[in-house]
């Protein structure tokens, strides 16, 4: 199942705004005053394009790499100024926007925030959330519940197609009362909870990449925990480097159910 694409959401960053001049809507063109022709490229936008007309005047941050719309420029009196002024705060809580979700099974659905929500899912994979130059870091946060006994296991992805070989892991793991080192090495995936894992267990974390768009080994970091409900027996936590040795520049990340299927959501932010 994929999920239609929709515009990318940047981070937030500090502000500096300009009224431009839509000039197309499909693809989005905006032309600055000063400037004689329209903008080469596509601008990121708050605003749902369906409401622009050609000869719109929007509010765009241009201090921005792509600039960003950011309202309309003849919108409510007053709605101009709210919009500049919390704009920085807005766009620091979205998160990348995939172009496309695949799942294994189940369904899954995008909020505006970037929030990718699944039920029943075998495995979940966010499409064109890797958007950025080569050194950019992305923090990957996930929080689901295992219908089965078995943890998650992690793929880097790339034009809709999971990298299956030489992932390396080392991890510290704390079970109950007892920790230990454990390390995977040339596997077919990261393994995203150490072996640990039971039926309705919920496991929450974070991924941090970093620099998955360059052409060289991926390296990461994962922090993950694993909680019954009551917390009874089995709890457990885990941190750990990740690297995987293909060097290869990736666009995309997949969650794999090891047995059966999970349910929860997931959200790619850039750092």
């Amino acid at each position: 199942m994929n999920l239609p694409s929709q515009n990318q959401i940047p981070e937030a960053s500090t502000a500096a705004f300009e009224d431009c001049t839509v000039t197309a809507v499909s693809p989005l063109r905006i032309k600055r005053d000063a400037d004689t022709s329209e903008l080469a490229f596509t601008p990121d936008t708050l605003v749902n394009t369906a409401f622009l007309t050609i000869g719109d005047r929007v509010r765009v941050d241009i201090s921005r790499n792509p600039m960003l719309i950011i309202g309309r420029a003849d919108g409510l009196a007053g709605v101009d100024t709210i919009v500049a002024r919390d704009a920085a705060i807005l766009v620091a809580t979205r998160g990348q926007i995939p172009s496309s979700v695949a799942i294994g099974s189940g369904s899954a659905s995008v909020a505006a925030d970037g929030t990718v929500t699944f039920t029943a899912a075998s495995s979940v994979s966010l499409n064109g959330v890797f958007n950025g130059l080569g050194m950019d870091a992305y923090e990957v946060t996930f929080d689901l519940v295992t219908a089965s006994v078995s943890g998650i296991n992690v793929r880097l992805r790339l034009a809709g197609t999971d990298a299956a070989t030489a992932y390396d892991s080392g991890r510290f793991t704390v079970v109950n009362t007892t920790s230990a080192g454990v390390q995977s090495l040339g596997g077919t995936s990261w393994v995203g909870a150490g072996g640990l894992g039971g039926a309705g267990w919920r496991e929450a974390g974070k991924i941090e990449v970093f620099g998955p768009a360059l052409v060289a080994a991926t390296q990461a970091i994962i922090e993950n925990s694993l909680t019954p409900n009551p917390m009874t027996t089995g709890a457990g936590w885990y941190k750990g480097v990740l690297l995987h040795q293909t060097a290869a520049a990736y666009d995309g990340i997949s969650f794999l159910c090891g047995t059966g299927v999970f349910t929860g959501k997931a959200k790619v932010r850039k750092l």
